[in-house]
């Protein structure tokens, strides 16, 4: 099933500004994608992102998509920890991306939903960051922020800059590390010998990793709270791998098990000062279901 939209030209733009302008839902980068795959043309001809059609040309879009995002992105319930005119703290739901990339073209994102509910949003600027502080990985749950403004969205991006937050995660893992509490602190890069991977490498960017075992499972396998100052691209996974202990669930890094679909990975407290007032408050998102059926199955069934 496709979507099919039609619009007549009335401003002398790009082309790739006049789709992204009749799609909110896309950014700017997506709808250039859009016209590169062909699903953008003019009388049946491709033309490029940056053409500038003829005023008054009919324009047709063919979006590869089984619903519309509008109604998508209405029904989806993300819940809300905190909210004023700035930002906002909510609880992300495993498998829902942050923000497109070029390989997910089309498919619902938080920024999606976010410009439906905040549609001020998109006048923070039609890109694939519009009113995006930070990101969690498509399957790690829990809270995070997004801005409203661009200044939020500055400040808030500011205090990640100077490692002026507080992050603090759960995550199930193969084994007990020793000692009881550590830190990883080792260097993170790509994985030389796998592009989609990241790795600990001696040339990589600095990243450290604090970590505490809150439970222990015979043994076995473990619950443990991790604190991370920095905030490198799949950070925790990669560090608790790297020390022999990696994360339940993960395909990628870790231990795929049965009573798990994902990573058993949860960004449990998120700590800020919110740009309205420069007052820090810590934000908390409860354990989901699913992790919570995973540390239940341990506990029965690894008891020490």
């Amino acid at each position: 099933m496709t979507k099919q939209v039609k619009f007549l030209v009335k401003d002398h733009l790009r082309l790739d500004k006049l789709v992204a302008a009749q799609l909110p839902e896309l950014s700017r980068s997506q709808a250039k994608k859009l016209i590169e795959s062909g699903n953008v043309t003019i009388n049946n001809n491709k033309i490029k992102p940056s053409d500038i059609p003829p005023l008054n040309t009919e324009v047709l879009i063919i979006l590869p998509i089984l619903e519309d995002f509008d109604k998508l992105a209405k029904n989806a319930n993300i819940p809300i920890i905190f909210e004023d005119e700035n930002m906002v703290a909510l609880n992300k739901p495993a498998g829902l991306l942050v923000h497109p990339s070029d390989s997910n073209l089309i498919e619902m994102t938080l920024l999606n939903i976010m410009r439906i509910k905040y549609p001020s949003i998109i006048n923070i600027g039609n890109t694939n960051r519009s009113g995006v502080v930070h990101r969690l990985d498509r399957d790690t749950s829990g809270v995070m922020v997004y801005a409203k403004n661009e200044i939020a969205q500055a400040t808030l991006k500011e205090q990640w800059k100077n490692r002026e937050t507080l992050k603090i995660y759960l995550a199930v893992v193969k084994g007990c590390p020793e000692p009881q509490a550590g830190i990883i602190d080792a260097p993170i890069g790509k994985d030389p010998s796998n592009s989609g991977k990241q790795a600990v490498v001696d040339d990589g960017l600095s990243a450290e990793s604090s970590y505490n075992i809150i439970e222990r499972f015979s043994n076995k396998f473990s619950l443990l709270e991790v604190k991370i100052k920095t905030g490198r691209t799949h950070q925790i996974r990669v560090h608790l791998s790297a020390i022999g202990h990696p994360v339940l669930g993960d395909k990628l890094y870790g231990l795929p098990i049965d009573q798990i679909s994902r990573q058993a990975l949860h960004s449990k407290t998120l700590g800020v000062k919110i740009p309205s007032t420069g007052e820090w408050k810590e934000f908390t998102a409860d354990t989901p279901q699913d992790m919570i059926v995973l540390i239940d199955y341990l506990r029965l069934n690894y008891k020490d």
